[in-house]
């Protein structure tokens, strides 16, 4: 699945974007969800059936919405119910009953220099919209792209450390605060996923040779020791 963009502008001048999916096999595509406003970053449940987005559908803030996969004329569930708040790329756990994302904070100043540091924060929530819980990642700035491991009490993501100022993948155990693990020590990385087996994780960072205010970047896949990142967040 994947967000689409329709040619036509949001009332802010923003482009708008459906949702669509594709037959890996035949290439053939099929609307998922056509519908005025902005849907994007799509993700399927683990069984196929069920796709999570975020969306500005109801207003000028992005929530978090379900649909079924296979019905594009089904009505999206609406997830989270955020004021203050951006919630977007969201993804499922892998037995389907909850969704992590992360949440722009929309009252908290902006950093003028670097616009990509927007104050944000960790969210999951069951697929039923009910027991939000916000997740504590200490010191760290930014959070984003959370993502599940094949253990689902862990997740990763990517933040900036306020005294080096570099962005990269860490861990953590979302019933335990403040245990975190930082997995790769680089300047710049981020979009973090682990295999279903644990044994890599995929990020993109930019490029060593990109010039200042160039979003020049590369995809890595590292093997990790899945065994002792859980040992040390347990």
């Amino acid at each position: 699945a994947y967000r689409k963009a329709t040619g036509k502008t949001n009332p802010n001048g923003s482009r708008e974007f459906d949702i669509a999916k594709t037959n890996v096999k035949t290439g053939q595509e099929t609307p998922v969800i056509v519908y005025p406003g902005d849907d994007k970053h799509p993700n399927f449940s683990p069984d196929g059936k069920y796709i999570v987005f975020n969306s500005e559908r109801d207003g000028n803030k992005a929530n978090i919405y379900v649909v079924p996969a296979n019905n594009s004329k089904a009505t999206p569930v609406r997830v989270t119910n955020s004021t203050d708040t951006n919630d977007v790329h969201p993804n499922f756990s892998r037995d389907g009953k909850h969704i992590l994302f992360h949440s722009y904070i929309l009252t908290a100043p902006v950093n003028p220099q670097n616009p990509e540091d927007v104050p944000s924060k960790l969210g999951i929530i069951n697929i039923n919209g009910s027991n939000l819980k916000w997740l504590s990642v200490g010191n760290l700035l930014f959070p984003k792209h959370p993502f599940f491991t094949p253990d689902e009490n862990i997740i990763t993501f990517h933040a900036t450390d306020p005294k080096t100022e570099k962005r990269n993948i860490y861990a953590i155990n979302i019933n335990k605060p403040g245990k975190i693990v930082q997995i790769t020590d680089i300047k710049n990385a981020k979009h973090p996923e682990v295999s279903h087996d644990g044994k890599y994780l995929v990020y993109s960072h930019k490029r060593n040779n990109a010039q200042s205010g160039e979003k020049q970047y590369d995809i890595s896949l590292v093997e990790i020791n899945y065994k002792k990142l859980l040992s040390l967040l347990k």
